[in-house]
């Protein structure tokens, strides 16, 4: 595996324990639901994003692929 993908991996794994964290805090303590919710959502889309695994099928790279 290469090191970007490795870096990836890494930064892929930290945003899942930041989503996992903010996820038990929000059932433990009284917060906006709006804003929890926007929180967790944006943490779960770069997670994917971030992921090496996502990041190296043809689905991903066709869709990001210039289309002319």
């Amino acid at each position: 595996m290469k090191t970007k993908n490795w870096f990836m991996a890494i930064i892929e794994s930290a945003i899942w324990y930041a989503f996992i964290y903010y996820f038990l805090y929000i059932i433990k303590n009284p917060v906006d639901l709006r804003q929890g919710a926007s929180i967790l959502l944006v943490l779960s889309y770069l997670g994917i994003i971030t992921c090496p695994w996502i990041r190296n099928t043809e689905a991903w790279k066709n869709m990001w692929e210039d289309k002319k």
